[in-house]
Order: structure tokens, then sequence, then C-alpha cells
């Protein structure tokens, strides 16, 4: 965040100075949530030892023997930590040292603004994983050689690039660092690599935070979810391996802990190694699929028909959630090409059973959001109905592939709600605790919809007869322009709810388009 105009220009009025481009995009205080101590002098201004003016106008009183080129960013101790514009430029300017209580010269810390600030952040970051890591003894030693390890890779990197600027994006067989963050709070950090000659993984650092806030094993589950994706990205065979510097060369014991729980059977864990099926497995398993579903995707992989990984990735990488993917699975007769690429446009029969059961899937994926999503009112000129991140019902949600049936049951101990997006009148429209509703999902054209429309109103009839759940039929936007009163009616008359999808059909196939178009590129 650059500083403000006004602030600057009072600054070099109240200096008598010309300040760099890097300073007037330095931000005073550290970004992200971590801790820079002692603390960066920034703004506002006045002649606290916090702000730059005061900060500065204290150095100039205790050491008027120097030039007035030096302007404060910190204050540490009997030290003033400066920038030096007699020495820099329009674009940055080098860091020097000045002692507060001698007339020593400035000592040279840093060749640019940009640099040192970049430098103190990754510190910063560093220590502040390091507190929140709650170590053992047992696991000091490699802690503190994988920050050794980490700290090597960051003064080795083959590539530039941030988020502000942009620039070249490391390649799969490059060391990349990452780190896993939940609103700025560090769960683990890995460093890896695409090792051409075995054509797997490698793995050189892997260290978690244990945060009180969150299961225990949270930064391990995260770290090895990254890992098995990279995996699959660079196109490997999966296969991992951990270099000496993690943990000796073995797999992390956290990790192996995390796969026993999961009931994944590691057999190489003495030699560093995960094989291919075992991270396959690992990956399906922290997926959090339903066990019908993993089964599934088991039975399909085994008969050639699909890929596990591919699965996994798909719903990782953000392409297609879960039950949209079990909608998928279940529904079509062929899950592999929806999940990893569809059949071309010109295989208009084959493309066309994709799209019909990507829109289903994209359909039913509207309604879960809508019906797992709370919704809060807020009072700000006026009342807005507003959706909180990371606040959902507690929602089990299944799928019957005989009728291509969604089932929502909301949980004992939740609030009943409301059926979306209901365009007729039925009794109690109200799913409570502990109750169930069926959608039968049919993203058709106008054509198929005036068509099927009273045959799939009999199997929703059908449906309700049954055990007395509610029962809805779910339509794209088209359906209002139909005017099937007299379908409408009847649905009413046997408490069969029907809810219009808010998008129309061309925005559904628009949107399964792109997501067939993600998976195609999905691995390198």
């Amino acid at each position: 965040m650059a500083q403000n105009e006004d602030d600057i220009s009072l600054l070099k009025e109240l200096l008598n100075v010309n300040l760099p481009q890097s300073y007037r995009d330095f931000p005073g205080v550290e970004e992200g949530g971590t801790t820079i101590d002692p603390p960066l002098a920034g703004f506002p201004i006045s002649l606290d030892l916090s702000s730059a003016w005061g900060a500065t106008e204290f150095l100039r009183a205790a050491r008027a023997d120097l030039e007035p080129y030096f302007i404060v960013i910190r204050i540490m101790d009997s030290k003033a930590v400066c920038m030096d514009l007699k020495k820099g430029d329009d674009n940055d300017a080098p860091i020097v040292e000045i002692d507060l209580e001698n007339q020593s010269p400035p000592v040279a810390v840093s060749d640019s603004l940009s640099r040192y600030l970049a430098e103190l952040r990754s510190n910063a970051r560093k220590d502040s994983f390091v507190r929140i890591r709650n170590l053992s003894k047992e696991d000091d030693h490699w802690f503190n050689q994988g920050l050794k390890r980490l700290d090597y890779h960051m003064g080795e990197l083959s590539y530039g690039y941030d988020h502000k600027d942009g620039g070249q994006l490391p390649r799969s067989h490059a060391w990349r660092p990452y780190r896993f963050c939940v609103q700025d709070v560090i769960l683990g950090i890995t460093t890896i690599r695409h090792d051409r000659k075995y054509n797997r993984l490698e793995v050189d650092v892997f260290l978690t935070a244990r945060i009180p806030e969150y299961k225990e094993d949270s930064g391990c589950r995260a770290l090895t979810l990254i890992l098995l994706s990279d995996a699959y990205k660079s196109g490997g065979s999966m296969e991992i391996k951990f270099s000496e510097h993690v943990e000796g060369g073995k797999v992390p014991y956290e990790l192996c802990e995390l796969a026993s729980s999961l009931g994944v059977n590691l057999s190489h864990i003495k030699n560093g190694g995960i094989t291919p099926k075992e991270a396959k497995e690992l990956y399906l398993s922290l997926s959090g699929f339903r066990d019908d579903v993993s089964k599934q995707i088991m039975e399909l992989e085994g008969e050639g028909k699909l890929r596990a990984a591919s699965v996994c990735y798909a719903m990782h990488h953000g392409v297609w959630t879960a039950p949209e993917i079990e909608t998928i699975l279940f529904s079509s007769r062929f899950p592999d090409t929806i999940l990893t690429g569809s059949f071309p446009a010109e295989a208009w029969h084959l493309f066309h059973h994709d799209l019909f059961h990507g829109r289903n899937a994209l359909m039913g994926g509207y309604l879960d959001r809508k019906l797992t999503g709370r919704e809060h009112n807020v009072q700000e000129g006026g009342e807005e109905v507003v959706e909180m991140e990371d606040d959902e019902r507690a929602v089990d949600i299944s799928f019957d592939p005989e009728s291509c049936v969604k089932i929502y049951r909301i949980e004992e101990n939740e609030e009943g709600v409301g059926i979306p997006w209901l365009y007729n009148d039925i009794n109690k429209p109200l799913i409570a605790p502990g109750e169930s509703l069926k959608v039968l999902l049919r993203a058709r054209d106008e054509q198929n919809l005036n068509l099927l429309f009273d045959n799939d109103l009999q199997k929703a009839i059908g449906l309700k007869s049954v055990n007395g759940d509610m029962v809805c039929i779910m339509v794209p936007g088209d359906f209002k322009r139909l005017e099937m009163v007299e379908i409408c009616r009847k649905a009413s008359d046997n408490n069969i709810g029907i809810i219009i999808c808010p998008e129309f059909l061309n925005q559904l196939n628009q949107e399964v388009s792109r997501r067939f178009e993600a998976v195609k590129v999905m691995r390198q």
C-alpha cells in the first residue's frame, strides 16, 4: 500500500529532501499480520520517534556532524537505520546504520530500500512462524535445519515474480518455496521441484506449525495436499521423494501419522519415499469424498475409465466441487471426459452428453452453495443481505443416480432453511432440522423442458409418495419463458416445488465449457 501523496509532500517540505519512488511505495508498517520489532518509522507525521519526521529530526539533533541526507526508517536501541539519499537516485536509495551515541561513520546495511524491506518482512514472517511452531526437543534440530535450507533457497531463486509487478513464474523443475496461510497465519512452508531424472516430486523443506485455533494436523494436511497437487500438475508419476534435509531423508513424522490416521500404509518411510500408488490413496483420502464416491472413483480407475488423481486435482484446483463431482460420477456414462476434458464439439452427440451432465452438476452446485451458505442481515443505511465467508450450515448432500436427484438433509442442530428460487406455491417451503429435500436436476433446453417436464413431474410425485420427503424439480431460467401454467398448477396441487436457477441455459453452457477447457490444461 503506497503512502498518501499529501504526507509525502509534507515530509519533503519539512525535511527539505527529494524522496525516491521506493519510499513512496513504503507502507511504514508491516503488512500481512506479522510484527517487525523494533517497528518501522512512518506516518502520520509527528515528532514521535514512530514518525519518519520525528525520528529524522532526532537523528539530526543527535548527529549534527552529518549532512542532512539521511532519512530514518527505523530506530534500533542506540542506532538509526536510514536511507542515504546522497548515494541514491529517483527510484531507490541504499540503507545505512548510524550510531546515535558517537560520531562513527555510517555503516552500509543494504544497497536498496526495497531489498532491505523485503528481507525484513521475510525474517518477520519466519520469526512469527517459529514462535507459533511449538517445537519439542525431538524435532527442534530438523526444524532449524529446515529454516536454514529455506534461507538457502530464498537466496538462490532462479526467477523473479511478485503479485504487484508480475515477472517470470518458476518452471516446475526449479526449486519453488511455498507457504500456506489462513488469514495471514502461516500453517506450513515447503520447497519442492519436479525431478526430471526420476520423474517424481522432490521435497527439500517441509515445515509445519501447530496453531491453537486449528486442528493439530492442519498444517501437515495443507502441505501434503500441496505436494500431491503439484506432483500431479507437474506431469510426473505421482511419486514423492524427501531429501536428506527433511528429517534426515525420511518421510516426515507428522505426514506418517496423518497417513496412518487415514488408513494409508506408507512402505518406504525410512527411505523418504511415497510411491505413486500410496500418493494416489493419500490424495483421495485427504480430498474428503464420501465413501461411496471414493469407491466409485477407484472402480472407474480399475476399469481404466478414470484417473483418481485427476479427479482430486480438479476439485482442489477449484474446477468442480466435491458434490458436483459426485453428480457427474453417478449420472454420466463418460465422467472421465467431463472431469479431464470433454469430447470436441464436432462429436456432437457425445459433446452434448457431456454438456448436459455438466450443466446438471453446475446447477446443483449453485443450489449447494445457496443452501449451505448462511446469510446475515447488516444495517448500513438500510438493510442489506450479505454472505460471510467460511460460515456454512451443516447440510448433508448426497446424490441418487437412478433419478438424477440431489438429496439435502439439514442436520439436527441447525435452524430450518427456506427453499431458494422457488417458483410456485407449495405447502411448508421450509426444510426443518432433520428433514430432507430431494431435487430433480433437469438442466434441459426449452424444447426438451416443454416435451419432458410432465414426465419429470410424474417422477417427482412418485418420489414424494415413497417416504413423504419434500421434492422439487430444478430447471434453468429458460423455464419462465414457457408459460406452462397448467403444469405449474399440477405441481402445486401435488406439493412439488419448481426451483428456477437464476442462470439461463446459454450461461450454464458457457460456464461448463469454460470448465471443460480448464481441466484440459491443468497438467503440464
